[in-house]
């Protein structure tokens, strides 16, 4: 009998290490804000991104090295924690989705790693805006 309620008590404990970490569609609705820590990355632009609950989304990207923005639409859609970015002529670019309570996410670009020191756009930081 101690066995089964031993097995039964780790089939339940895996069950819900499973579950967590798993990022909810719903918590990435809203508009969130790229951040950059210059000391690692130089990146001359920054992008917000409005995430709707219909599976589309909206970039206004500001490039401060030459003074201009633009903005474009996309569709969005979240597999577990993998996001994936679809722009008009159909690309498509695949994350690993982090959140870091509701105000803070990190994107990593599937099949890529991140490091102190890195030099890339590979990794993301965005904190949701107000």
């Amino acid at each position: 009998m101690k066995r089964w309620i031993l097995l039964w008590v780790g089939v339940l404990t895996l069950a819900a290490c499973t579950k967590q970490g798993v990022v909810d569609a719903e918590a990435l609705t809203g508009t969130w804000t790229e951040i950059y820590d210059p000391t690692v990355l130089a990146y001359e632009a920054s992008s917000v991104y409005t995430f709707k609950a219909d599976g589309t989304a909206h970039r206004r990207i500001r490039d401060y090295e030459v003074n201009a923005s633009h903005e474009i639409d996309l569709l969005w859609r979240l597999k577990r924690n993998e996001l994936t970015l679809t722009f008009p002529n159909g690309h498509e670019d695949h994350y690993t989705v982090t959140l870091s309570g509701r105000d803070e996410m990190s994107w990593q670009r599937v099949g890529t790693t991140y490091s102190k020191g890195t030099w890339g756009i590979d990794w993301i930081h965005l904190l949701r805006a107000e």
